[in-house]
Order: structure tokens, then sequence, then C-alpha cells
């Protein structure tokens, strides 16, 4: 359907602008009169430039927790779909929220079900979530489904707390240790070279580079720094691309000291996925296309889709995982045969999610253990190859006298 950009004027006189997605113009005049609201225009947009969507503010899991939890509590209580939409976006204090929840409103009151609004926005809200609403909606335990997304999201909240804050001590000492030899590089080095400048005896190779570094360092301090942060917030966007991103968990994958630690997260990250798609009422042949849509490495991804192909002919989740205890532990297969026989597979799945989201936490904690030392044998190696770099020369020049 199109997007129309409006103004209208309240009450008060106060103008009010939006989007929204209608079959027509007419329809969407029609709802800004029953909100009683003064149609000022009314335009089609040709093609939609969604402003908010590259410059604002994204939804975090915070604002998907709180949506999920709390539609899904008013619900419960009795209050229409509508209704609770719009309560949400006046509570929000996320202006592209405010936006999407209007959105949403307007979609259910000309008759489209939920799940058919969050598509508008998948940059937001995944297929997972997205397919869990429409089964909900279909079933009718559209609250049911809700309470499962809440406490879905908040396992990956806590999952991706506990990773980002280890995370956190290798960042701030390697952080700490460029910006200090950068320091170093840029304004103490450049005096000491101008006291060798003069010297007639050989500088050692690791003293030339140092010094050449400051050299062009020191002609500019500032433009230095800058070009400094700059790269540093370059790589940060880099990395934030999609590609580059899977490239990069894919190489941590056959790191021998972080590959544990994506198996299990991987492993997680199926069982509860797996698991709460299968107990919202979804085949198991969808379940499983979501589910590798939502994994973070390829290789998931491709096993899992073969895997659906498989069941598609006949055969059984855990035969289809058979030899592949490389990314799927023999565990894992064991209780998914026991489940497929015992007709609880669901409920299986997102118990052993939470086993494996301790052994991630394990994982990640052995990890952090393993890196700590190596980073500080690594700041050491460069704090110490400066310090000769510079020491030495300085002993060959005292030699001199």
């Amino acid at each position: 359907m199109p997007f129309y950009s409006y103004t209208a004027a309240e009450a008060n006189g106060n103008l009010k602008k939006g989007e929204m997605e209608a079959l027509d113009r007419e329809t969407v005049i029609d709802y800004l009169k029953s909100e009683n609201l003064l149609v000022v225009s009314v335009k089609e947009q040709k093609k939609r430039f969604q402003k908010s969507a590259l410059f604002g503010k994204k939804l975090s899991y915070l604002d998907k927790i709180n949506f999920a939890e709390n539609l899904g509590t008013m619900i419960k209580a009795g209050v229409n779909l509508s209704e609770a939409l719009s309560v949400l976006a006046e509570e929000s204090e996320n202006p592209r929220f405010k936006t999407i929840l209007g959105d949403l409103k307007f979609a259910v009151e000309n008759g489209q079900p939920l799940s058919e609004g969050l598509k508008n926005y998948k940059d937001d809200f995944n297929d997972i979530f997205i397919n869990m609403i429409k089964a909900g909606e279909a079933s009718g335990k559209t609250e049911e489904t809700l309470r499962r997304l809440a406490t879905q999201l908040k396992k990956e909240y806590s999952l991706v707390a506990k990773i980002k804050g280890a995370l956190i001590y290798p960042f701030v000492l390697i952080g700490g240790v460029v910006g200090v030899l950068v320091l170093i590089i840029t304004f103490v080095v450049p005096k000491l070279a101008a006291v060798f400048s003069g010297s007639s005896f050989k500088l050692p190779f690791t003293t030339k580079v140092l010094f050449a570094l400051s050299s062009v360092a020191s002609r500019s301090p500032i433009l230095t720094i800058a070009v400094l942060v700059i790269i540093i917030i370059g790589a940060g966007l880099i990395l934030r691309i999609s590609r580059v991103k899977k490239f990069f968990s894919n190489l941590l994958f056959r790191i021998p000291i972080t590959s544990k630690l994506f198996r299990q997260i991987e492993m997680t990250r199926f069982c509860r996925t797996t698991g709460e798609l299968l107990a919202s009422g979804i085949p198991i042949a969808k379940t499983l296309e979501i589910t590798a849509s939502g994994m973070s490495l390829v290789h998931y991804q491709k096993l899992i889709s073969e895997a659906k192909e498989k069941i598609i002919k006949g055969v059984s989740l855990a035969n289809a995982f058979r030899g592949k205890e490389e990314y799927f532990s023999g565990l894992l297969i064991s209780v998914i045969n026991v489940g497929e026989k015992t007709g609880n597979l669901a409920e299986l799945l997102i118990s052993l999610a939470d086993f494996y989201e301790e052994q991630t936490d394990n994982a990640l904690k052995s990890m952090t253990s393993l890196i700590e030392p190596i980073l500080l044998v690594i700041v050491g190696l460069l704090i110490g190859g400066m310090a000769i770099s510079v020491v030495v020369p300085i002993y060959q020049l005292i030699g001199t006298f």
C-alpha cells in the first residue's frame, strides 16, 4: 500500500504532521476526521523516504520487551488492540517508536492484523517476532504469544549484555594503550629525535621507524588525533554492516579461543527460537526457515536450511542433524530425538536453551580469562619495544662522550 504524509489541525489550533500507510487518500482523510482533526493536506509519497530509519533512534531490546509485555498485559485485561497501541504511543519516549505505534494503530483500525503492520518495520521487528505474532493471531492466543516474545527477548538481552560486559575490559585496555602510544609518539618522541638528529652513529631499525612515525605525527598533532578518531569511528561503522559482521563472526568461529563461545551462543539461539516458534503453533518446516534467518553464522544458516529440506522429504529433525556434531552437540540431537517421539519438542528445546545459556556464560568467562593475559603480553611487548627503541640509542649516545 502507498504511504501518505498529512497535515491536520487539532481543536486547540496546533498543527499535527505525520505519515501513514493506507489504501487511498480518502481512507487517510476519514481516519483523521475520526480523530477529531481538521484535515489541512494529504499527499501521497511517490517513494517513501524513512528519515527516521536512517537517522532516528533504532528500537532497543528494552523498547521491544516493553512493547510485548505491556501490549500482552493490556490485551489480557480486555483492552482492545487499537486502544492499547494508542496508550503505548503516548507513554513511549522514543520518537521513532511513537511513529511506529501510530502507524500500527492506523493499520489495525483499517482492518489489518498487527503482524501485517509490523512487516513495514522489519529493521526493528525481525521475522521471528512477526511470525510469532501472526501465529498467535491465527490461534487466538495473541496475549500468550506476546508473553513468550517478551520472555525470549529478555533472555536475548541478558545474553547480549553479558557478552558486551565481558568485552568492555579488553576494549578499554586496547583503547587506553593506543591512546597513550599516540600521545608519546606525537609529543614525546619528537623531542628525543631532535637530540639524536646531530649524532653520527647508526640508529637501530626500530628506532628509525619510531622516529619516522613521530616526525609525521608531530607535524600536526591535532590532525593526527583527528585522523585517529575518524579511523576508530569509521571502523565502528564498518563493523555494523551486516556482511562485515558475518565475516568476522565466521572468522571468530574458527579461532580456538572463541569457537566454543560462538557454538554455545548459536545453539542457545537455535533452541530458544525453534522452541518458541513451535510452541506458538508454527509448522516445523516454517519454523526452521525462520530460525535459519535469525542465526548469526552462515554455517548454521546453511545447515538449518538443509535440515528443513530433509524434513519436507520426511526425515526427522534429529536424523537431519546427525553427522553434524561439530555444530550441533550430541546432547541437542538426543533431546530433539526424544522430543519428536514424545511430542513435547518445543518444551524440551526451551529448557535446553536455558542449559546452553549457562554454558555460554561459562564459555564467556573462560574466554575472558584467556584473553586478558594475552592482551597484557601484547601491551607489554608494544610498550617494551618502544622503550627499547628509545633506551638503546640513549646508551649509545652516552657511550660517545
